[in-house]
């Protein structure tokens, strides 16, 4: 009986740590988790960089021309 615990506790264990793998020191990480860590964050800058450029757009075109007055 202690020993089936025990197999279910590192069952739990192994699967927590492959949903969030993420929250593993870096240090800690296997190669093909490294990959996919850096991979995910280079989407993730480009995600962001696209939203952010998007944000900008739409705040230039809300402001509309400059009006300047007599020069």
């Amino acid at each position: 009986m202690e020993k089936r615990r025990g197999e279910e506790l590192d069952r739990a264990w192994k699967t927590r740590q492959s949903q969030f793998w993420w929250e593993i020191p870096v240090n800690e990480l296997g190669l093909q988790e490294l990959q996919h860590l850096m991979f995910s964050l280079e989407e993730l800058k480009n995600t962001v960089a696209k939203y952010a450029t998007q944000i900008m757009s739409m705040d230039q075109t809300s402001i509309g021309p400059t009006v300047t007055g007599p020069g």
